[in-house]
């Protein structure tokens, strides 16, 4: 597996001829290529991930859920379903900060994320942590090609088993090879329970813990 920085934009005048030239990239290398596109459209500005399969075709062309806020501040679109390709997924960076979407692909039962991001430096080693958090609590591993942060490749027991710098802004690339997870979590079957048991034992715990001092000034009362 190779993790390649790289990111372009189309318009619906250059579209044919990106997507032509990735097709055939794929089917030359005999590889499936997740790419980052800026699509600058007429009608406002998408940030998508197009797949391509071995044979050059695409598979999918997966438009973000989750804008930040300069990509709001531009005008960007929005997408509103997870990127689902049989058993392997893909998200694009903000969209891993979303529990609730990223048990979408737990639940799902994928094996591998794809998720191409672009940090801001600072804050790349904090949010791929983020991100292989999310992958491990829904049972999948994770391949996230980081641009001005860290790209990495982790399985969904979180073991980081490769990981580079892209924060110097320079052409960054690395390989490696991670498993399919292919077991699923309680989180992803049942999603988040356990936010929901802990007021209830808070609860039980302050009734008990009210009760016992109740008695005892009663017991302090009678003496």
């Amino acid at each position: 597996m190779r993790v390649q920085r790289w990111s372009c934009c189309r318009t619906d005048t250059t579209n044919k001829v990106i997507y032509d030239s990735l097709g055939r990239m794929a089917a030359r290398l005999r590889l499936t290529i997740v790419a980052g596109v800026t699509g600058m459209l007429p009608d406002g500005l998408t940030n998508l991930a197009a797949v391509f399969g071995p044979d050059g075709k695409m598979l999918i062309n997966y438009e973000k859920n989750h804008l930040f806020e300069g990509e709001m501040i531009e005008g960007f679109h929005h997408g509103w379903t997870p990127g689902i390709i049989g058993r392997s997924g893909v998200a694009i960076c903000k969209d891993l900060d979303f529990e609730s979407d990223m048990r979408k692909y737990g639940r799902a039962g994928i094996g591998v994320l794809y998720a191409p991001a672009w940090d801001f430096v600072r804050d790349g080693w904090w949010h791929s942590r983020v991100a292989i958090v999310g992958a491990v609590a829904n049972g999948y591993s994770l391949v996230r090609n980081a641009r001005e942060g860290r790209m990495t490749i982790s399985d969904d027991r979180g073991r980081v088993l490769y990981e580079t710098s892209s924060e110097s802004r320079e052409l960054t690339a690395m390989t490696g090879m991670v498993r399919p997870a292919t077991d699923r979590t309680l989180y992803a079957r049942w999603g988040n329970w356990f936010s929901f048991l802990l007021p209830l034992l808070a609860g039980i715990v302050l009734r008990k813990v009210l009760n016992a001092y109740l008695a005892a000034r009663r017991s302090l009362t009678r003496v």
